[in-house]
C-alpha cells in the first residue's frame, strides 16, 4: 500500500493550478471590464478580484468534484480530510481563507496604505502574513495542508490517471460455449 504522502498533490502542481485559475479569473474580469466601465464599476481592485475569485472557487469546488480549471489541468482535486466530496460550506470556508488576504490589500492597491491610518496598515500586514503562512505551510507541512485546508478540513490530492477502456480482443464466448456447461438454447420451445 503506498504511503499517504504519495496521494497528496505536490506544491508545484498546486502553484501551477493556482496560476491557471488566476488566469481564468483575470481573463473573465478583463472581458467584463469594458461593460463595467460604462457603468462606472471598478473590477480591477483587489476586493473585486477577490470577490470574483471567491465565487469562481466556491462554485468550482462544490459543484465540479473539488476541481477548478487549474486543478483539472494539473490532475488534482480538493477533498474533505475523510476522503469525501467537498461540501459547499467547506468550499466557502476554504475560499474565504484563501482570498481574504487579497481583499485586505485594498489600501496598498490604491497607493495609500496609511490613508485610513493604523487599521489599513494592520490589514495590509495581516493580508501579507496570511499569504506567507499559506506558502510556508504548502512547502513545509507534512500533508501540504495550508491554512485554507486546515480551516476547511480539506486535502488536495492527486487524481488517478485515466484508465483506458479495454474491450476483449476476441469474442467472449466460444462458438459452442462448452466451457460454460450446457449450451444456450435458441427460442422458447427449446429448439
Amino acid at each position: 500500500m503506498p504511503a499517504p504522502s504519495s496521494f497528496v498533490a505536490s506544491p508545484g502542481s498546486r502553484v501551477v493550478a493556482f496560476a491557471f485559475d488566476a488566469l481564468v479569473v483575470l481573463t473573465v474580469l478583463v472581458l467584463f471590464s469594458v461593460p463595467a466601465a460604462k457603468m462606472d464599476a471598478v473590477l480591477a481592485s483587489p476586493a473585486a478580484i477577490a470577490a470574483f475569485a471567491w465565487v469562481y472557487t466556491v462554485l468550482a469546488l462544490a459543484f465540479n468534484h473539488g476541481r477548478t480549471f487549474g486543478k483539472t489541468v494539473q490532475h488534482i482535486a480538493v477533498l474533505s480530510s475523510d476522503g469525501q466530496r467537498l461540501e459547499l460550506w467547506r468550499s466557502m470556508a476554504r475560499a474565504t481563507v484563501r482570498f481574504a488576504p487579497l481583499a485586505l490589500l485594498e489600501g496598498l492597491w490604491q497607493g495609500q496604505p496609511l490613508r485610513d491610518g493604523l487599521p489599513m496598515l494592520l490589514a495590509n500586514v495581516l493580508g501579507a502574513a496570511l499569504w506567507l503562512a499559506e506558502l510556508t505551510l504548502l512547502f513545509a507541512a507534512p500533508a501540504r495542508r495550508t491554512l485554507a485546508d486546515r480551516f476547511a478540513d480539506s486535502l488536495v490530492v492527486n487524481l488517478p490517471p485515466p484508465q483506458p477502456h479495454r474491450a476483449p480482443a476476441a469474442p467472449m464466448f466460444s462458438a459452442d460455449d462448452r466451457e460454460f456447461g450446457v449450451p444456450p438454447r435458441l427460442g422458447h420451445d427449446g429448439a
